[in-house]
């Protein structure tokens, strides 16, 4: 699977094998962030409070 990464940058996608790169992309980022805010969250008591 192919990673994406764009910070500013403006995406085009011009082919079908970029479009799915740019979904597998999006999908892993979406699911990374999410299991990582879980985490955040579940232990935040314990590193966040100060």
């Amino acid at each position: 699977m192919a990673i994406i990464r764009s910070d500013i940058l403006t995406l085009q996608v011009a082919s079908a094998d970029q479009q799915q790169a740019l979904q597998d992309t999006l999908a892993l980022y979406r699911r990374l962030v999410r299991d990582l805010m879980t985490v955040a969250y579940t232990h935040w008591p314990t590193v966040g409070a100060t």
